[in-house]
């Protein structure tokens, strides 16, 4: 099995919305949706699959990534954030939350051809794919509660992992753009996530609508105001709701009519809420900010140094045949 794996974006947790403004202006049309490209590092065997970026830093030469069937699931793992005091029932009514956003987005007259099925509780906390014969799987939502596990380095030599807020693997057949598997790590050792509408530190509902975005196989936008915009605003809840930008890229991901494998909502090889081990699990390939992905991550990174704090929120992606 080949593998393949780079980041897809950076997501900063800046000081302020008017840095962000200021640095790029909402474009019309300006969502991303991964692809199963690859960044210069990792192509040069295979020129063919190189990246090649538009004006708005979306890529133009891969295949679209998206769940092959009408259904997918995720599950969640079963220790919450002792840490944050957010119970593994809290983080599954948020992440259901998340999802519902995007599954009820407006497409005129209908809504993406894609549903959820919350899978409960899961006692495997690594992010990890197996193949059908190696393995189930599930698509998994933790926390990291003792310490924070990624300390990679990008391609320019800069720790970005090291103090990333939170981190979604994505895995995909590059031969087809089939998503088939997704684990969203969340930084509870740094980061101070909160739940509801009072006292609002790092709104959890707000990061897992953006993550349930990269779930859903959509990258960055240069459209600020949208909820995959690359900046996330301390004690702001903005980001629980779809823009028309996310809408726009979700419909176009998962347009009616679409041709799909069937409406199973079963994961990769089935699935199990224990570790299955072996396989093609996660390599802790370098995974980093600028330029990498599809593309907005490069510029909006440059312009707001300035104003990012020292957490980030990083989504990567890897490949198998």
């Amino acid at each position: 099995m080949m593998r393949a794996s780079r980041p897809r974006a950076a997501l900063l947790f800046a000081a302020s919305l008017g840095a962000l403004s200021l640095a790029m202006a909402p474009r019309a049309l300006a969502f991303c949706q991964t692809t199963t490209c690859l960044p210069s590092v990792t192509c040069q065997e295979n020129p063919e699959q190189c990246c090649e970026w538009d004006r708005n830093g979306c890529d133009t030469r891969g295949i679209v990534i998206t769940w092959p069937s009408l259904c997918a699931s995720y599950a969640i793992h079963e220790d919450g954030s002792p840490l944050r005091g957010i119970t593994a029932a809290q983080l599954s009514d948020t992440v259901d939350e998340a999802f519902s956003a995007w599954t009820h987005a407006s497409c005129g007259s209908s809504t993406p051809s894609i549903s959820f099925q919350n899978f409960g509780l899961s006692e495997c906390d690594k992010v990890e794919v197996n193949g059908i014969t190696s393995g189930p799987n599930a698509n998994v939502w933790m926390f990291r509660d003792e310490a924070w596990p990624h300390s990679d380095l990008d391609e320019s030599g800069s720790s970005v992992n090291a103090s990333a807020l939170a981190l979604t693997t994505v895995t995909f057949n590059w031969k087809t753009g089939e998503l088939l598997d997704a684990d969203v790590e969340l930084n509870s050792a740094q980061g101070d996530f909160t739940i509801g509408d009072e006292s609002v530190f790092i709104d959890l509902l707000a990061i897992a609508t953006h993550e349930a975005g990269h779930f859903l196989g959509l990258d960055h936008t240069n459209d600020t105001t949208a909820t995959m915009a690359p900046g996330y605003v301390p004690r702001t809840i903005d980001q629980r709701t779809l823009a028309t930008d996310d809408e726009l890229g979700i419909c176009k991901s998962y347009p009616k009519g679409r041709e799909t494998s069937g409406t199973s909502c079963d994961p990769y090889g089935t699935y199990s809420a224990q570790c299955a081990g072996g396989g093609c699990s996660v390599s802790r390939a370098p995974v980093g900010a600028g330029g990498a992905g599809s593309g907005s991550a490069g510029p909006v990174w440059l312009s707001v140094l300035g104003a990012a704090l020292a957490a980030r929120l990083l989504a990567r992606r890897r490949a198998v045949s």
